[in-house]
């Protein structure tokens, strides 16, 4: 402070100037008063700027504290559900196409030309299992079925002519049998007569002869006897020839009026008349869309959690809201090594209640409920934030860490709320906790709170809605 002023003192007296009369021991050097002066007034606003932080400093830690009373601020006012462990379902979602399980690519079966396409057979009209889809030019094949029958009705005429010349030859072989053993008859007598020298030897030569020559007329009539009836299966194995050559021809004939081989509707119509096709050809597509089945690509994981016969909501992707029941009829033996998959084959009986129509081909998205699981907790999907569940104990709020393991659809009515979005936890609460229900970034630990449960705050709503139509 001393050199302050004594500074002080020297600049006013350089302002004043000096009286007349006045001596000064020394001269004063001008460049010394110079940098004098700026120093001067450096070292006064360092000075002065130090002494103003200091005061201001000196004021805050000084200054009294002012104190909030808890008790003063009204506890905020939240909505709260009473934890509950429940029976719940493992769900899986799951995309796959729907298709028609009857469908049919209706092929010709036999190379002809298209002579009539009848108004009915048009994409998208409805047909019945045996409506003529296309007629085909048969008349090659009824040429073909008239030769056939020409060539049975010949061989038929064969057969009747060799039947009698079969009965000729079995008489002949008779008689001819008879004479053989009259010969057979007159040498044995003969013989005895030789023997007891009543007669020649010239004689007995004779009728061995005869009996020789019978014997060969039996043989040649035998002979001739099979040959007829060696010409007969011959004649039969032709016969069956050209009546399998008929019944082709008849099916031919069938074949060229192509029929519907389901109830349904019709997709395509790939011909027109006056069009060659040849056999294997696809004519028309036929789709019944009473059954659809859908395989969904599900999780691996999900495969221990599924069972035949269980249910499958199926939904419409895209803007439509669409929603079917199905249930699951089969699973794949195999996992998709690449996408790490399975196959779940989902069915829905098309009726014709109030469900929406749904259309082979639509790229649906299913949602599959597993077998019920042992009891677990669970908690709105809304109630946990970051991983975290916000519990009322003794009036405050209080937060704790949770593990999810998996989430689930529907409703349960032991909450008494709307929401079809809920959390499986893994982390164990203790029954009739009070858990919040919308947590938000002003609540946080240590706040007072009053409690009001949801079941309250949902008849409140209700109230209050019913008040206002009774308004309007």
């Amino acid at each position: 402070m001393m050199i302050i002023t004594s500074l002080m003192i020297r600049s006013s007296g350089a302002r004043i100037g000096v009286l007349p009369g006045t001596s000064y021991m020394h001269e004063s050097n001008p460049r010394t008063n110079v940098a004098l002066k700026w120093t001067s007034r450096f070292l006064v606003g360092v000075i002065a700027l130090f002494l103003g932080f200091s005061s201001l400093y000196w004021m805050m830690i000084t200054a009294p504290q002012a104190e909030v009373d808890p008790s003063a601020e009204p506890a905020r006012s939240v909505i709260t559900i009473q934890a509950s462990s429940s029976d719940v379902r493992r769900h899986f979602t799951g995309y796959g196409i729907a298709d028609a399980v009857y469908h049919a690519d209706v092929p010709s079966r036999v190379t002809s030309t298209v002579i009539e396409v009848p108004d009915s057979s048009r994409p998208g009209s409805p047909v019945v299992e045996g409506q003529v889809l296309a007629q085909l030019d048969d008349a090659d094949f009824r040429e073909e079925e008239m030769i056939a029958q020409q060539g049975i009705v010949d061989i038929e005429a064969q057969l009747a002519s060799l039947g009698v010349e079969q009965e000729a030859a079995d008489q002949r072989v008779l008689l001819v049998e008879q004479e053989v053993e009259l010969a057979a008859a007159d040498l044995e007598r003969i013989k005895e007569l030789y023997e007891r020298e009543a007669a020649h030897q010239r004689e007995v030569d004779q009728l061995t002869q005869q009996l020789l020559t019978k014997r060969t007329s039996l043989v040649n009539v035998r002979q001739e006897a099979d040959m007829l009836k060696t010409q007969r299966t011959r004649l039969l194995s032709t016969q069956r020839s050209q009546e399998a050559n008929l019944r082709l021809a008849k099916q031919r004939i069938q074949r060229c009026r192509i029929t519907s081989p389901n109830t349904g509707f019709i997709e395509t119509i790939d011909v027109t008349e006056g069009e060659r096709i040849s056999a294997g050809m696809r004519i028309a597509r036929v789709v019944d869309p009473s059954r659809i089945e859908i395989p969904l690509r599900l999780p691996s994981s999900s495969r221990s959690h599924l069972s035949i016969g269980d249910s499958v909501e199926l939904h419409a992707t895209g803007q439509s809201s669409s929603v079917w029941d199905g249930r699951l009829v089969r699973i794949s033996p195999e996992d998709d090594p690449d996408t790490r998959t399975i196959a779940a084959y989902i069915e829905y009986e098309q009726g014709g209640g109030e469900a929406p129509y749904l259309a082979p081909g639509l790229f649906v998205r299913g949602e599959v409920s597993g077998a019920l699981e042992q009891s677990r907790w669970i908690v709105p999907r809304r109630a946990v934030k970051n991983d975290r569940l916000l519990l009322v104990e003794e009036g405050q709020v209080v937060s704790r860490p949770v593990d999810v393991a998996h989430f689930v659809t529907g409703t349960f009515d032991q909450f008494g709320l709307p929401d079809s979005d809920w959390i499986v936890l893994e982390t164990p609460l203790r029954e009739g906790e009070s858990v919040i229900l919308n947590p938000t970034r002003a609540l946080f630990e240590g706040l007072p709170v009053k409690e009001i449960s949801a079941a309250d705050a949902m008849a409140a709503a209700r109230r209050a809605l019913d008040d206002e139509e009774q308004v309007q």
